[in-house]
């Protein structure tokens, strides 16, 4: 092995619908050479590849830091660097027993809020890795924009003929996604295209916003089309393949600089996406929701479906999984 990495995560779960993509970073480091270590609050050891040590710290605070530092100092002969995925606190936390034992420190960030704790964490890392120079609002040398890694060999196109129009929403429903301004983008689209038949299928919880949810099914009815509007539960990350598949198109409206990865995944398995923000328009296979032809974008969409090739093959010209691990693999040790 050329490298030597402990990888600091939330979840190692194949099923679980947001972070089922870490166990495919995991078998990409070691396809790339790279000896890993895991350590994680939720950790399913028959998900990790091969000759892999993993470590589940558990979700209690206290006992979870005690034994991130013990592990750590256990195993610090089979490390030389640290990559602590998306959790600038345990980064912190961490890093007096990292520093004591020499190790360098690095850490993924992709999220618009720039907390303390990322704060603190910019001053004792490396690098920063991100997507995109907007990934993240903090202003730091550390930035190190790298893409992001989608894994095409399994976001692609699995359903050749979209039998149904399907207008797709994958994400959590909650107000910092803006799902209501979906909801409203297609109440126009109602009223411009009243015969039109299509269903706006909604795959995400709203656990923790159920009022906000409400609002947004009782404006749903006042425009028309809340008998369109089904909402399903999280579907495991192995099936978003064909939940993208077999829809016409998806629509995105976080007002972000950052390219949220289901926008990237979508364009992946060949379904464009509607959604609003500079950085997506970049993408092939992208509309602006607030271009005024949008909504004949959205009708011609839906009344000729198709795969689009080019969107795919732009995901993986920059966003591909064995490009973004090949990139991050020599920055590791710098």
């Amino acid at each position: 092995m050329d490298q030597r990495l402990l990888f600091v995560t939330q979840t190692v779960d194949r099923q679980d619908g947001v972070l089922g993509f870490v166990v495919r970073w995991l078998e990409e480091f070691v396809a790339q050479n790279v000896k890993l270590t895991v350590f994680a609050r939720i950790l399913k050891k028959e998900d990790l590849p091969p000759d892999v040590r993993g470590i589940e710290i558990g979700k209690p605070k206290i006992r979870r830091i005690l034994k991130l530092w013990w592990y750590s100092i256990k195993y610090r002969q089979e490390y030389d660097s640290v990559l602590v995925h998306m959790t600038p606190e345990i980064l912190v936390l961490g890093w007096p027993v990292w520093f004591l034992l020499r190790k360098k420190v690095y850490l993924w960030y992709i999220h618009p809020k720039v907390s303390r704790w990322l704060k603190i964490g910019s001053l004792l890392c490396q690098k920063i890795f991100t997507a995109t120079e907007n990934s993240i609002s903090l202003q730091t040398s550390k930035k190190t924009v790298v893409g992001h890694g989608i894994d095409t060999e399994v976001f692609k196109p699995v359903i050749e003929d979209k039998n149904q129009p399907v207008v797709l929403y994958v994400g959590r429903i909650s107000p910092i996604k803006h799902v209501e301004s979906l909801v409203e983008f297609l109440g126009k689209y109602h009223q411009t295209y009243p015969s039109d038949n299509w269903i706006f299928s909604l795959v995400g919880s709203y656990r923790g916003h159920e009022d906000y949810f409400e609002s947004i099914k009782k404006r749903a009815a006042e425009l028309g089309i809340g008998d369109r509007m089904i909402q399903h539960e999280p579907v495991e990350h192995s099936l978003l393949p064909e939940v993208f598949s077999a829809a016409c198109v998806s629509l995105h409206a976080t007002p972000t600089g950052s390219l949220d990865k289901v926008v990237l995944e979508s364009l992946a398995c060949g379904t464009p996406v509607i959604a609003v923000g500079k950085d997506y328009l970049a993408l092939r296979g992208v509309m602006d929701m607030n271009n005024p032809r949008s909504l004949e974008d959205l009708h011609a969409l839906l009344m000729n479906p198709k795969i689009d090739i080019e969107a795919r093959q732009g995901i993986i010209d920059k966003h591909d999984l064995k490009r973004l691990i090949s990139v991050l693999v020599p920055n590791l040790s710098k």
